[in-house]
């Protein structure tokens, strides 16, 4: 008996310094007992408050009388061996020192796992009513001492809890639980739910294998408890637990795709929720959970049509490259690297160039169907407003993004934000605004501070109440010129104030005209007005960017000489390859890769584009062609074409075998007529498949442009049909493509002089082309009865750099 109370009085102590506080304190002993209820069945429930009191501190250990025992026994059982139903002869502490134990109950779901040492003490005192029954499922014996309360007596004692599920936690402080996801169970009947389905893994904290940890939010905690089934499998059979709905709907999503190949570690599952002392055992273990876990899938929510579109988005720009190496190898000089991208103008080189250049390219090719609203879906998301988020993410080795079917790694979510702080204008031009006036004292014209705030393209124009904000919200910012000083605030004409600063701003620069668009104030202003508010305005076309000109027709100065636009010394060929890229873009790729590269250089990036538009043209010509002569409508027209390899009999042929051999004369009718049904259907099918081949290249081209479709071999593709592979994807294929897209809706003209060019689409037969002095291209005029208008800007293919006056022929 003496050494039963002494081998219990050293496991209590260790229970105790498990669970007591740091500093003196006084702690209640909480067992795991059965015991029998008020109707006289086994139940597993927690005793307290009757056990002794440890006086525990730093210097000291606690110890303390457990009671009166007797008959100490030791008892050896074979392994996977099963007591069947009994109960103790005597209420008695139980303690299991080798092995594994499971308590079941006769008509209970619920069952204990009792573990060897640390978590193998506990009080068996159902010795009235059914019993329980005791499996050892192990693969080694297990070997336990039962000692009975002396006199069969239980200590006085208070039931602090009564049944529970017992069979998901072991001891808290030192086992954690992890499940494995089975394939769902379908229902049989309409609509066919899915009931989630695990498998329990229960290992030690010091010896986990690899495993991952969901985040995610609870979503209807407060809303009643958890209503939705789980399955947990287990060597007994199936047993049920509920949980709430969206981590059901996480849990479905999950074991359709590779992250549910690791067992998993969810708190809603894996903790007992109804234990509050289990609760604070775990949430002291969660930072080594974390820890150890293989990666964090942090589970967003379901899917919608724009985080669809985001999450795919993000990982095409990704598979570039770009950004990842910028944040990774490169991280060192990003600043260098966004300020050059906020300002193209800085001059940078080295690897910060290459980077710049890699970025805008990017921005060039993604920014335009940026999913705007995809990123408001996913980013608005709760889980990014709750706490727990903070520990789960930051101490995992690999943190995963899902949301519905997509996923995505950290350093690509992460890509995602910074390509979109990259892209967003309004950001980027605050940015370098800032850094002008605090960095380097430099303040902006009025009028180039209106431009670079209402030219937006086709993106989001910053937003004003009133019309008139639109300069006189910025006076702030200018400095102070003859535009800013003479400019009056008038908020109760708006004609006039957007007039006057028209009139002023081309005393300065007469570009000013160019930004007099199309828009919804037409009737209102002037036609040479600029409407500053309106939705879509644009860059003029004849500028590089909202500051430089690409031309300069009318000079900086009236006593600058005209300069005539010819070619010297240049074959017949030259001049036509020339004047065919001036007419498709209107001259801008000419001019800009003069400026850019030498004359020579300039000249052969023009003929090998030229070369390559026209190979291309002429295919998509030859195709169209292909395309209507397989047309139904066109085959129609050619049913009364007698075909060149049918030769028709003569009449008197055809009578006499009708006469002679009737069935003969039949048997060929058939012939004839399954021939020309057999070349029906040849003819049929032949223009659907060329009908659907062009309208699927058509609806490729119009929605789906990115997706590189039956690619394999690029270069053997372009090879094949005569393209130059190496041209496509330079930046000057991209310039030149660029400005390709902004002669979209021009109209070509011819004047009375012989000068032909591009203008606008509102332009007609009698307007005057004119150069005034000052302006980068020619003007259109139209005479009106009332007042002279102004009908656009025109790029003419000699008078770029020349004055001239013409009349539209």
């Amino acid at each position: 008996m003496c050494l039963g109370l002494v081998f219990l009085a050293s496991v209590l102590s260790e229970n105790c310094a498990a669970i007591a506080p740091s500093g003196a304190s006084s702690q209640y002993l909480h067992l795991t007992a059965l015991v029998p209820d008020h109707d006289g069945r086994a139940a597993f429930s927690v005793l307290g408050n009757g056990f002794p009191v440890l006086e525990i501190s730093h210097d000291r250990p606690g110890h303390s009388r457990l009671g009166d025992v007797s008959n100490v026994s030791y008892a050896v059982l074979p392994a996977r061996s099963n007591e069947g139903l009994h109960k103790p002869p005597h209420q008695m502490f139980f303690v299991l020192l080798s092995g594994l134990a499971n308590v079941t109950l006769p008509e209970e779901r619920d069952d204990l796992w009792i573990k060897a040492g640390f978590n193998g003490f506990m009080i068996a005192a159902d010795n009235v009513g059914d019993g329980h029954f005791t499996e050892y499922p192990s693969d080694e014996q297990s070997i336990a001492l039962q000692t009975p309360f002396a006199n069969g007596v239980l200590p006085a004692h208070r039931v602090i809890k009564i049944g529970g599920r017992y069979y998901l936690h072991g001891n808290t402080d030192i086992w954690v639980q992890s499940f494995k996801l089975l394939p769902p169970v379908r229902s049989c009947f309409p609509p066919f739910w899915e009931t989630v389905r695990v498998q329990i893994i229960e290992e030690s904290l010091d010896d986990l294998h690899r495993f991952s940890a969901l985040s995610y939010t609870w979503g209807n905690v407060g809303r009643g408890p958890p209503n939705r089934k789980v399955i947990v499998e287990t060597s007994e059979g199936q047993r049920d637990l509920r949980i709430y709905e969206p981590l059901e709907t996480a849990l479905l999503s999950l074991v359709k795709g590779e992250a549910a190949e690791l067992p998993l570690f969810i708190d809603q599952i894996c903790i007992n929720q109804a234990d509050d002392d289990e609760k604070a055992s775990q949430v002291k273990l969660m930072g080594d959970i974390y820890t150890k876990c293989e990666r964090v899938i942090v589970w967003l929510g379901p899917r919608t049509r724009h985080s669809d579109e985001y999450f795919a988005f993000t990982s095409d720009i990704c598979s570039e490259g770009v950004l990842s190496r910028v944040m990774g190898p490169n991280v060192g000089h990003f600043r260098e690297v966004f300020d050059a991208v906020v300002d193209s103008t800085v001059d940078v080189g080295g690897v910060v160039r290459e980077d710049r250049d890699d970025i805008l390219r990017l921005v060039r090719l993604y920014g335009h169907h940026y999913p705007i609203r995809g990123a408001v879906d996913v980013l608005g998301r709760p889980w990014f407003n709750r706490l727990w988020v903070i520990q789960e993410v930051c101490l995992a080795p690999q943190v995963v993004f899902t949301c519905g079917s997509y996923s995505l790694c950290f350093d690509c979510f992460r890509a995602g934000i910074l390509f979109y702080t990259i892209w967003n204008k309004p950001f980027l031009r605050i940015f370098q605004q800032r850094k002008a006036i605090h960095q380097q004292s430099s303040f902006m014209s009025l009028y180039d501070l209106v431009i670079k705030y209402s030219v937006n393209e086709d993106g989001i124009k910053v937003g004003a109440k009133l019309s008139e904000d639109r300069i006189f919200g910025l006076l702030g910012l200018a400095r102070a010129d003859e535009i800013k000083d003479d400019t009056d605030v008038d908020y109760n004409n708006l004609r006039n104030a957007y007039t006057r600063f028209a009139a002023l701003a081309a005393r300065q620069n007469l570009d000013v005209l160019l930004f007099s668009q199309k828009s919804d104030l037409d009737g209102d202003l002037p036609s040479w007005v600029p409407d500053w508010s309106m939705s879509c305005l644009r860059t003029p076309y004849g500028y590089s960017n909202l500051t430089t000109p690409v031309f300069s027709a009318g000079g900086s100065t009236i006593s600058q000489p005209p300069i005539v636009d010819v070619a010297l010394g240049a074959s017949d060929r030259q001049l036509r390859d020339e004047a065919a890229i001036r007419l498709t873009d209107g001259g801008l790729s000419t001019t800009q890769f003069r400026n850019t590269f030498d004359p020579t250089t300039a000249q052969e990036i023009s003929e090998k584009i030229h070369r390559h538009v026209y190979h291309l043209g002429q295919m998509e010509i030859n195709a169209e062609l292909k395309r209507q002569s397989y047309s139904i409508t066109r085959i129609i027209r050619t049913v009364g074409i007698v075909p060149w390899y049918w030769v028709p009999a003569s009449e008197v042929d055809v009578l006499r075998l009708c006469a002679t051999d009737p069935i003969r004369a039949a048997r060929k009718w058939v012939e004839g007529a399954c021939d020309f049904v057999t070349d029906m259907v040849g003819v049929i099918r032949a223009s659907s498949a060329v009908q659907l081949t062009a309208w699927f290249l058509h609806m490729k081209r119009r929605y789906y442009n990115s997706v590189d479709l039956a690619m394999v071999n690029r270069e053997e593709v372009f090879r094949r049909v005569g393209l130059d592979g190496g041209l496509l994807g330079t930046r000057e294929w991209e310039l030149y493509t660029s400005n390709l897209y902004r002669t979209v809706g021009r109209r070509l003209f011819l004047t009375e002089r012989g000068y032909v060019g591009l203008g606008p689409e509102q332009m007609e037969r009698g307007d005057a082309v004119v150069v005034l002095l000052g302006s980068s291209v020619p003007h259109i005029l139209r005479p009106d009865v009332e007042t002279d208008a102004v009908a656009g800007s025109s790029q003419t293919n000699v008078g770029h750099e020349g004055r001239m006056t013409a009349t539209l022929d």
